[in-house]
């Protein structure tokens, strides 16, 4: 098994290539060809099921460092606090 990313720039057509290669969109003409297997002559169900999509959402993590933040600080000052307490 063979694992690809496709990366690039907004607008540099990586949702074009997907959509060609999981057959959502039929071409005028053209071929796509997998290990020299014209995708066009496979059937839909049978592609898709040798091929996967990983996104990477860029607000995934949105607030993360936010909330880690707030975090150590809760515990930062609970701990001094505490510490503070027993003397």
């Amino acid at each position: 098994m063979e694992k690809i990313a496709v990366i690039g720039e907004k607008g540099s057509g990586k949702t074009s290539l997907l959509r060609a290669f999981f057959r959502l969109v039929e071409f005028d003409s053209g071929i796509v060809k997998i290990d020299n297997v014209d995708i066009s002559q496979l059937e839909p169900r049978q592609l898709r099921s040798h091929l996967s999509i990983i996104p990477h959402d860029q607000v995934i993590f949105s607030g993360f460092l936010l909330d880690l933040f707030l975090l150590i600080f809760f515990f930062y000052f609970l701990f001094f606090s505490l510490s503070n307490f027993q003397k």
